[in-house]
C-alpha cells in the first residue's frame, strides 16, 4: 500500500524518472566509478527542495524529501544529495549567520556544494569531539587540524568545520565556513570501496575572516548533533531502498537456480531465510520511520537523539543480516563485478559505518535513556 503524499510521490517520480534515463547501476556493473548524478538532481531542482521559497528554494519539508532516499538506494545512486542539500545546506541556513544566508542563493541553483567536515581519526563515534583548533588572528580566525574520508570533500566548494576556538580552559566547541580553495586548505581525493568518494582534508593555517564563524558553544554543538541526526535519518530511508531491491533480487534468482531438480527457493532453509530478509527490511522501514518523525517533531533534542540512535541500531543490525543473506543465497556469483547483489552488499555495509557505528548508537541510546 502506497502511503507517501501527493509531494512524496511527485518527488519520487522524477528521481526514479532520472535513474531510468542515467542507468547509476550500469556503471558499478561495468567496473566504473559510480557516476555523481548532483547535475541530475539540479536540473530537476530538487538541490532546492528543502530551501525557503524567499531565497529561491521550494520551502519542502523534511519529511518530504526523506522518502525519495529509498528510490536512490534501489539505484544505488551516487548524488551527495546527503551531504550537500540534507546536510550541508540546513545547517547553512540554521546557523543564521549571513555569510552563509548569502551562499544559499547559490546552493539553491546547486552551484554551492557544502559539506560538514567532522569526521577524525579517534573520534570514538562523538561527532563533536575535535583536535581541530581555531586561533583568532587579527580580524579572523587560523584553523589548524585535518578532517578524514569527509564523502563529497573532493568536489566540496565550502567546509563546515568544527573546531576548538580559543586557548586552554577558555576553548569551547565553534564552527567555522571555510572555503576549499582557501590558503591553508589541502584535499587528498579517496575513492570508497562502494564507488562513491570522498577526501582527507589537511588544514595547515587556513585563514576565514571573523564573519565565517557559524556557531559556537552549546549552539555549535546541537547545531552539528541536529545536521547529523538529518543524515542518519536520510541514510535510513536508503538502507531501506537497498535492502528491498537486495530482499527482491534473491527473491527471483532463488525461483530460477535449481538444485535436485527443483528451485531452490523450495528449500525451507532458504524460504526462513527470505522471512527472516522480509522482517529485517519491515523492521528497518518502521526505524527509518521512527527517525524521520523524531528530527521532524520531537520535543527536545536529548528525545530526537535517543530515538534516531534507537533507528541506527536497528539499522546496523538488520543491514547486516539481509546483505549478508543475500550474498549467501547467491553463492558465488553475489561476488562478481557483474552482478548487483555485491553493490547492494558494499553500500549497505558503507552506511553501517557511516555517521556512527551501531556500537556507538547504542551508547548513545543508553547514556541518554539514563540506564
Amino acid at each position: 500500500m502506497n502511503t507517501r503524499t501527493e509531494t512524496q510521490n511527485m518527488l519520487s517520480h522524477s528521481i526514479k524518472a532520472m535513474l531510468g534515463k542515467h542507468h547509476a547501476s550500469d556503471r558499478l556493473r561495468e567496473g566504473h566509478c559510480a557516476a555523481n548524478l548532483w547535475p541530475e538532481l539540479v536540473e530537476l531542482g530538487l538541490t532546492a527542495a528543502e530551501i525557503p521559497e524567499e531565497i529561491g528554494g521550494l520551502g519542502l519539508g523534511f519529511a518530504d524529501i526523506v522518502p525519495m532516499f529509498e528510490d536512490l538506494g534501489r539505484g544505488l545512486a551516487t548524488t551527495y544529495y546527503l551531504e550537500f542539500a540534507v546536510m550541508g545546506y540546513w545547517l547553512l541556513h540554521a546557523s543564521g549567520n549571513a555569510v552563509a544566508r548569502d551562499l544559499l542563493a547559490g546552493a539553491a541553483a546547486g552551484e554551492v556544494l557544502p559539506v560538514l567536515a567532522f569526521s577524525e581519526f579517534g573520534t570514538a563515534g562523538d561527532p563533536a569531539f575535535t583536535r581541530t583548533t581555531a586561533t583568532a588572528s587579527g580580524d579572523g580566525w587560523r584553523l589548524k587540524g585535518s578532517k578524514s574520508v569527509v564523502v563529497g570533500g573532493d568536489i566540496a566548494t565550502h567546509l563546515l568545520v568544527p573546531a576548538l576556538a580559543g586557548q586552554g580552559e577558555d576553548s569551547g566547541l565553534a564552527l567555522f565556513l571555510v572555503p576549499a580553495d582557501a590558503p591553508g586548505v589541502a584535499l587528498r581525493s579517496l575513492q570508497l570501496y562502494d564507488g562513491s568518494r570522498a577526501a582527507d582534508i589537511s588544514l595547515d593555517d587556513a585563514r576565514v575572516p571573523a564573519s565565517n564563524l557559524l556557531s559556537s558553544g552549546d549552539e555549535a554543538k546541537e547545531l552539528i548533533a541536529m545536521t547529523l541526526d538529518r543524515g542518519r535519518a536520510a541514510l535510513c530511508h536508503e538502507a531501506v531502498g537497498l535492502m528491498a531491491a537486495a530482499q527482491e533480487l534473491t527473491l527471483d534468482y532463488v525461483k530460477s537456480r535449481k538444485q535436485f531438480g527443483q528451485p531452490i527457493g523450495a528449500f525451507q532453509t532458504m524460504q526462513h531465510r527470505l522471512a527472516n530478509m522480509f522482517m529485517d527490511l519491515e523492521l528497518t522501514r518502521s526505524a527509518a520511520q521512527l527517525a524521520t518523525s523524531a528530527v521532524q517533531r520531537s520535543a527536545t533534542p536529548e528525545q530526537r537523539m535517543q530515538a534516531v540512535s534507537a533507528a541506527m541500531v536497528t539499522l546496523c543490525q538488520n543491514a547486516r543480516a539481509v546483505g549478508q543473506s543475500a550474498i549467501q543465497a547467491h553463492g558465488g556469483i553475489a561476488l562478481t563485478r557483474e552482478y548487483l547483489a555485491g553493490h547492494y552488499f558494499k553500500r549497505l555495509t558503507l552506511i553501517e559505518r557511516y555517521l556512527g557505528t551501531g556500537e556507538d548508537h547504542l551508547e548513545r541510546y543508553i547514556a541518554l535513556s539514563g540506564c
